[in-house]
């Protein structure tokens, strides 16, 4: 029985196809152009400048596993304060070169640029190769007999280094894994390829049985293999996307899957069901797939550092606010220490020399009650009442320092909270760095912030079931705007009951003094999902008038209060316009 496929992963690697099509276009776009200038960014990312009579390229390439990536474009790319040695050596070896053709052999992941440069004594020939496969991919310069010139990441012949990458070396290209050349692969092959592998999902068998084969070629084979495919239906599929790979032609495109981008050069039949947006050229999708990328993993890291920075910040505020709470504790033990003195004094002749403790009628108490009272055995009696009378007075005069400070780390701890969620809601680099100042005292925001949350775009809404226009925010300083400067006194507002988030707005224009049980449930799904319960399965949401809802005295950004609600309890869902 042939298992079916198994779920998506998206690989952080330069697909073959993607290379195939991207090398095409380099044949027909860098041969004959002259190499001006060379640049090395920090992460590895290399720029090569190519100019014609009238046209002009930059050619980016990174083997780096974080993100492989090869392209041309019209716009400079990297540019370092610094040339690094690397970028060095290969602007003394390149600059002034011709681009004399770029070549790239079956489905293996490695592009060759060679050039040619003319000097008052010779001609040079040079080779830059460009791999992208295997544990180290590499930068390699190389001579006319393929001997190393230079490398961007040297690999010792120490260790266990099958193949060294150092100058002076002769190049060795990366030892292929005994698997079937695609090419020469027959329906026998798959047949005994799937005999072989029982229970075996079909795109893992070919891969690891088929040289050359990506992850997501293997998938695509198997999508259009047909619903229940045989081994003469996956040959069939097989050797047609081959073809496709080779011949073309390629439709340059970037699909959004649930799992992230797809950069592809064919129009994949696994990702029927998604967004697909075209592009005239492989590099002009390439260009724009890494840019997306590159913003993403900007935006990750950047809302990764503010959640540990803020989430460090929460916690130390609510050990502040637990030791405040202890204090208080105490010093509601006021009176208490004040009715040990008072006894003690009453008393003293009944208490022993170096007692650590003594009972005593409780002189003040109706029903002739005991009391035992803890003593400091090197204090006598009068010294232990003294002792209790301090304790009393100063717990008396904490009191009220304590409450001033428990509503200021109270506010501190809700103002916290309140950031925490909004960097965990934000979605683009502009929110987080707006959001990296952290919570402005007592909620109050500047006056260009103000001026930037008023002048922020239309909230996202949707249509209810019934009919009605429902807006929602995302962040604590949007819901203040949602709330009080765009809702009506009639529209319905929604927030979840003991969690942050987002305030929810149902318009009601017709002013109707009830609103649409199935338009209420949606609502507070929506406001169940874009809060701290997103993963429960069933959240209070708490819905009122908007009539009814107000700020409280010095709140933080998108605290309110209000009376006269209702509650509902719904399973959190995203809903889209």
């Amino acid at each position: 029985m042939i298992k079916p496929p198994g779920r998506c992963k998206i690989a952080r690697i330069m697909e073959i196809t993607v290379l195939k099509a991207i090398g095409r276009e380099l044949k027909g776009t860098l041969p004959g152009l002259r190499l001006a200038e060379v640049d090395e960014a920090e992460d590895g990312l290399v720029c090569l400048k190519f100019k014609g009579p009238e046209s002009k390229y930059y050619l980016v390439m990174s083997p780096r596993p974080a993100m492989p990536r090869l392209y041309v474009t019209a716009k400079k790319t990297c540019g370092s304060k610094g040339l690094t040695p690397f970028a060095q050596n290969l602007r003394n070896h390149l600059i002034g070169s011709t681009a004399v053709s770029v070549t790239m052999e079956g489905l293996e992941r490695a592009v060759r640029f060679n050039f040619t440069r003319k000097t008052e004594k010779v001609e040079g020939i040079t080779a830059l190769l460009m791999e992208m496969a295997g544990k180290k991919p590499n930068i390699i310069l190389m001579d006319d007999s393929d001997k190393i010139i230079l490398a961007q990441s040297c690999v010792s012949l120490s260790g266990e280094a099958l193949r060294p990458i150092l100058p002076g070396l002769s190049y060795q290209p990366p030892p292929k894994p005994g698997r079937l050349d695609p090419f020469e692969a027959t329906g026998e092959d798959l047949e005994r390829i799937i005999r072989e592998n029982p229970g075996m999902p079909i795109e893992k068998a070919l891969m690891q049985s088929i040289g050359g084969i990506s992850p997501l070629l293997a998938r695509e084979v198997v999508a259009t293999a047909g619903v229940e495919p045989d081994p003469a239906s996956i040959f069939s599929a097989l050797i047609a996307l081959l073809k496709k790979v080779e011949e073309g032609p390629y439709e340059p495109c970037i699909y959004d899957t649930p799992k992230g981008p797809v950069l592809s050069a064919l129009t994949l039949a696994q990702f029927g069901a998604c967004n697909r947006t075209a592009y005239a050229t492989m590099c002009e999708a390439a260009e724009a797939f890494y840019e997306t990328v590159a913003e993403r993993q900007k935006l990750t890291s950047l809302k990764a550092g503010l959640l540990k920075d803020v989430r460090a910040r929460l916690a130390a505020a609510q050990r502040k606010l637990e030791a405040i709470q202890t204090d208080l504790a105490r010093a509601d033990r006021a009176d208490e220490y004040q009715h040990y003195g008072n006894l003690l004094m009453a008393s003293s002749g009944s208490v022993q020399y170096r007692a650590e403790s003594v009972v005593l009628a409780d002189l003040f108490s109706e029903k002739g009650e005991t009391v035992s009272i803890p003593l400091d055995p090197k204090l006598t009696s009068i010294q232990n009442a003294e002792a209790f009378f301090k304790k009393a007075k100063k717990a008396k005069a904490g009191v009220s320092i304590l409450q001033g400070r428990k509503g200021a780390v109270s506010a501190e701890v809700e103002g916290l909270k309140a950031l925490l969620w909004d960097v965990e809601q934000a979605e683009h680099i502009d929110e987080l760095l707006e959001l990296r100042g952290g919570p402005s005292p007592k909620g109050k925001t500047s006056k260009k912030s103000r001026k930037a949350v008023e002048e922020a775009p239309s909230f996202p809404s949707f249509k209810s079931s019934d009919g009605y226009e429902v807006l929602y925010a995302k962040n604590a300083k949007a819901n203040d705007i949602l709330t009080f400067k765009v809702a009506f006194p009639m529209d319905m507002w929604f927030h979840t009951q003991g969690f942050h988030g987002a305030h929810v707005i149902v318009r009601n224009p017709e002013r109707r003094p009830d609103i649409p049980l199935a338009t209420i449930l949606e609502a507070a799904q929506v406001a169940a999902y874009y809060s701290e319960a997103k993963k429960e399965k069933s959240v209070p949401v708490d819905y009122t008038f908007k009539k009814h809802v107000r700020k409280p005295k010095d709140p933080v950004p998108g605290q309110a209060i209000f009376t006269h609600n209702k509650t509902v309890f719904v399973e959190p869902k995203k809903r889209d316009g």
